[in-house]
């Protein structure tokens, strides 16, 4: 599924991530998993509810979005990671060839299918040229699938950024990535 040396955790207690917890929305203790591992998916997140459809445990992933929501199954702190070593910045320019150092992409939920993984978000960014960030683009998309993604990287950095959105914090840092379909001027 993806890249060799690409690591996804879910991990409540992390000190990297702003979204601690000790208990879910529904009173089940959290707990640290690996969603994805050496490529490969490793695990599933359940509230009670969506466990009890599929005959398995709660996994301490239901949360409320709101006072008024129903519960639903959410994360905490979402970690992308390099099992094998990571690059810098400068060192992932310098292998480019050309592309786009994308810096902002939006839309994340919006443009993105869950169940079949496709994705097709507005961003923006600068055009790499000789190794080193050139001039900024504006209003292009980039569209492409998300398991394809995952398996086309071929760098991670060492400088993890945290995001928040939706109540979930997204620990990723900068990768390089084989190709995404980009389209606009």
């Amino acid at each position: 599924m993806g890249c060799p040396f690409l690591e996804i955790s879910e991990d409540p207690f992390s000190s990297q991530g702003t979204r601690r917890r000790r208990i879910d929305d529904e009173g089940v203790p959290v707990s640290k998993k690996t969603l994805l591992k050496g490529g490969v998916f490793q695990d599933i997140l359940y509230n009670k509810k969506s466990a009890a459809e599929a005959g398995a445990e709660s996994t301490g992933n239901g949360f409320k979005p709101s006072l008024t929501a129903d519960i639903g199954t959410s994360a905490t702190n979402v970690i992308l990671s390099s099992e094998g070593g990571t690059f810098s910045r400068k060192e992932m320019l310098e292998a480019s060839e050309g592309g786009i150092y994308i810096t902002q992409a939006d839309g994340i939920f919006a443009g993105a299918d869950t169940e079949s993984g496709d994705f097709s978000l507005l961003a923006s960014g600068n055009l790499i040229t000789d190794g080193k960030v050139a001039g900024a683009v504006h209003q292009f998309t980039i569209s492409g699938n998300i398991c394809e993604l995952w398996r086309d990287i071929e760098m991670i950095g060492d400088d993890p950024v945290y995001r928040l959105s939706d109540d979930v914090c997204a620990v990723s840092p900068t990768v390089k990535v084989k190709g995404l379909m980009v389209s606009g001027e």
